[in-house]
């Protein structure tokens, strides 16, 4: 799971317990939305690391030529503390990236 550098650097998260934790959470998330629309749950990979590797990784296989994201639109210290993963992913990533903001 993902931590701001600060939260890391100060050593102020358990992160073993925050990753058991939420790794138990996606994995119920995603028995469910499997059973709801009938989706093979071995399509599914839960991954613990920055969501732009991620992305990144999975769109290189895919050979994906659009790739297409929502974003939280964070500002200011917000963004700072907690990172903005569009961002990063527009860096990283070579396909074209459309990023969709909430209105």
């Amino acid at each position: 799971m993902p931590l701001s550098t600060l939260a890391r650097d100060l050593d102020l998260i358990d992160r073993a317990l925050l990753e058991r934790r939420s790794r138990e959470k996606a994995a119920d998330a995603v028995a469910a939305l499997c059973e709801e629309f009938a989706l093979p749950a071995d399509r599914f990979t839960l991954k613990a690391c920055p969501p732009e590797r991620v992305i990144d990784g999975v769109a290189s296989k895919l050979k994906a030529t659009l790739l297409v994201m929502g974003t939280a639109g964070r500002k200011g210290l917000r963004a700072r503390l907690l990172g903005n993963t569009a961002e990063k992913v527009l860096h990283r990533n070579r396909s074209t990236v459309l990023v969709v903001r909430p209105v």
